[in-house]
């Protein structure tokens, strides 16, 4: 059963992958009435914007999805399953996927008719929904015995489960008329407005009730803010339509956004049908632990977490804050919402992706570090290929993503960064020098580089100097914490810099690199790089981080080195914001 749970996740994501990068051919009229789409007349027929990336993986997710579709389906048929919840929708796999194929053909060979308009998505949401009714149902087995309810109790569920099903079929109903003839101010985009309404309206009661009837079941609680949540973002979206914003790259964004909640629902919907009503818990009595049921249930949501855990998503927000600010200052002002957009979700994948890595190469030392042993890998959460493939998933997508919807050297400073960080610092230096934090560290000063050059589409000194700044940054700020944390890379056999000199060298390091990084902030303003809004800045917050390296250098107690730690992360979040204001006010 197992493996039908993970092959039925795997088809299922890329099932999602194939309908979004579906969604860029009607978006861009690419292949419309070319027998040879992807090709017409030999020549690429996708938009400008969109380079042939988006063809390859296109063919190779199609090609993906129905190698997966047919382990998946084999693989439950051998495990003999006589869950309906599994094998019907197994079985309906093939034939949803052929009429998929049927359909695509004949979208290449037609100037889209209507009837083929709506039928191709319908059929790809429906195929994403039976992946996803199948790999829910495998992740949460039905209880053997359903606990009698009373009268009461039995319509209050069944008015649930009523409900929460007709919410999640409503939201089709909304992805249908969404098509091509949902404009603002035609009859369509009128009728797609008012059933937008109606589901939220319906979402938002189920909201209602599913914390007012299920708050003892919290992974029903989470789901259902999961899917709220996805629909309201959904919503924004939307209404970028509303007001200009009806580029294609909205247009696909918006498709994805809404395959997104509907794939959120049907998850919910299944999890809803397998969970007995609280009253019916507490009815099994002895017959069944108690915290079953929840268990089975919170199994995805469990793994999500796990998986949203080892991308370091605190860690992250600080680089993203650097990208932001680099970007700010490239524009000198603010650059598109939609470049941003692309911008901070391509960053955080590629991040995601190197610290998801590290996790798998450094999964020995992680069980032996007390900071670290509760990661997913270490308490054996997840597998440690689990993590490398995920890693390596999110290091390809971050890529896919700046080359489609920023630009190539966006995309290739992110991998650079990631590569670096994996290769030059989790394997070449972390383990073998005291240095490792001093270059290995360089990996987090690559995300100034990656915001300046989606603006610009190329480096410049400034963003070379940005680079340098958080190069100088990083020794004193993570040797705050080896100091704090020292005996953990003892044990663990980490040569960090308080390990193999002691804690008098690393104060006396701290002092260096904390000099040498003001002095560095500092040099831009006489280089008529930053103003005075800047160099007041600069000054105040550099003066409080050399009082703290000074009380570390003097004394080393551990309120002043946990100080600069905490200090550190602040500062440079700061020393960004004054940068990007003193360039845009510059600029106005």
């Amino acid at each position: 059963m197992m493996f039908v749970r993970r092959s039925a996740v795997a088809t299922a994501i890329v099932t999602y992958v194939l309908l979004v990068l579906g969604g860029i051919v009607p978006i861009t009229a690419a292949g419309i009435g070319c027998r040879s789409w992807p090709l017409c007349q030999g020549r690429l027929i996708f938009a400008s914007n969109l380079p042939p990336v988006i063809q390859y993986s296109g063919q190779a997710a199609a090609l993906t999805a129905t190698v997966l579709l047919a382990v998946t389906a084999v693989a439950v048929w051998r495990s003999k399953v006589r869950d309906r919840l599994v094998w019907v929708p197994a079985v309906g796999l093939f034939l949803l996927f052929a009429l998929q194929i049927l359909l695509g053909t004949a979208t290449a060979l037609a100037e889209w008719p209507m009837v083929i308009l709506v039928a191709h998505p319908a059929t790809a949401l429906a195929l994403l929904g039976t992946v996803l009714v199948l790999a829910t149902a495998a992740f949460n087995p039905a209880p053997e015995v359903w606990p009698r309810l009373g009268a009461r109790a039995q319509r209050q569920a069944r008015r649930y489960r009523t409900l929460v099903t007709g919410t999640t079929l409503a939201s089709f109903v909304l992805l249908m008329t969404g098509g091509a003839g949902a404009r603002a101010g035609t009859l369509g985009g009128a009728i797609h407005q008012a059933t937008t309404g109606a589901v939220g309206f319906l979402l938002v009661l189920t909201l209602w009730q599913t914390s007012r009837e299920r708050r003892s079941q919290p992974a029903l609680v989470r789901a259902a803010a999961i899917s709220g949540l996805l629909f309201f973002v959904q919503v924004v979206v939307g209404a970028g339509f509303l007001v200009g914003l009806s580029t294609a790259q909205v247009a696909e964004w918006h498709r994805a956004m809404a395959s997104l909640v509907w794939a959120s629902l049907v998850v919910f919907t299944v999890m809803v049908l397998r969970t007995p009503a609280p009253e019916a818990a507490a009815a099994a009595g002895s017959r069944r632990a108690p915290s079953q049921a929840t268990e089975t249930t919170s199994a995805l949501v469990a793994a999500v977490r796990d998986y949203v855990a080892l991308t370091k998503p605190r860690v992250i927000s600080l680089l993203l804050v650097t990208t932001l600010g680099a970007m700010l200052m490239a524009a000198r002002g603010l650059p598109a919402w939609s470049l941003i957009f692309w911008t901070m979700v391509g960053g955080y994948l590629a991040a995601g992706g190197a610290n998801a890595v590290n996790m798998f190469f450094d999964r020995d030392i992680d069980v032996i570090m007390t900071r670290t042993r509760k990661r997913p890998v270490p308490s054996q959460r997840l597998s440690p290929h689990q993590a490398l493939i995920f890693g390596l998933l999110l290091g390809v997508l971050s890529f896919v993503i700046f080359a489609t919807f920023v630009n190539v050297l966006s995309g290739l400073l992110a991998l650079a960064g990631l590569l670096y960080y994996v290769l030059i610092y989790t394997l070449g230096l972390k383990r073998s020098s005291p240095q490792n934090i001093v270059i290995g560290g360089a990996a987090g000063a690559f995300p100034p580089l990656v915001g300046w050059a989606a603006v610009t589409n190329r480096v410049d000194l400034l963003a070379v100097w940005l680079f340098l700044i958080i190069f100088y940054w990083t020794p004193p700020h993570f040797w705050a914490l080896a100091l704090m944390r020292r005996t953990d890379y003892a044990n663990a056999g980490v040569p960090m810099l308080p390990v193999v000199y002691g804690e008098a060298e690393t104060q006396r390091q701290v002092l260096l690199y904390s000099a040498l990084m003001v002095v560095l902030t500092l040099v831009l303003v006489p280089f008529g790089m930053m103003g005075i809004l800047y160099l007041v800045s600069a000054l105040s917050l550099g003066a409080i981080w050399m009082a703290y390296a000074v009380r570390i250098w003097r004394g080393g107690s551990a309120e002043a080195t946990w100080g600069l730690y905490k200090y550190s992360l602040l500062y440079l979040a700061l020393l960004f914001a004054a940068m990007a204001a003193d360039r845009i006010i510059i600029a106005g």
